[in-house]
């Protein structure tokens, strides 16, 4: 992996975000607009998004999107250094990266996420 094919598929997975999001108001007969896309998505679609990506759940990427992201210190937002201590402690050094990787990549997807709802509304 390289900074570009990270950065693509961070660009690619907001663009996917938005139009479940998208697809999913529709289909609950809710306006399409940019603050309900942005409640649905962040109520739960990206966290299962992230969670769910193949560069979260397989160990070999995580050293490459920390690498890679724009944001490898996001994990600083939700952890304390004692708490990451503990998720180390608790989950061995894959289990760090792992979670290091999640939270690089969902501030990364998180970012790119405005113009992809930008796009979203103007269609």
């Amino acid at each position: 992996m390289n900074t570009a094919k990270y950065q693509a598929e961070v660009i690619g997975t907001a663009l996917n975000v938005v139009d479940d999001a998208k697809a999913a108001l529709i289909d609950e007969g809710t306006d399409v607009t940019k603050g309900n896309l942005t409640d649905y998505i962040y109520d739960s679609l990206i966290h299962e998004t992230i969670d769910g990506h193949k560069w979260i759940i397989y160990y070999s990427y995580n050293q490459d999107v920390i690498a890679n992201s724009s944001n490898p210190e996001a994990w600083e937002d939700i952890y304390s250094q004692a708490d990451i201590g503990k998720v180390l402690s608790d989950k061995g050094l894959t289990g760090l990266y792992q979670t290091l990787a999640y939270f690089a990549m969902f501030q990364d997807v998180a970012d790119e996420l405005d113009t992809a709802l930008e796009l979203a509304v103007a269609a």
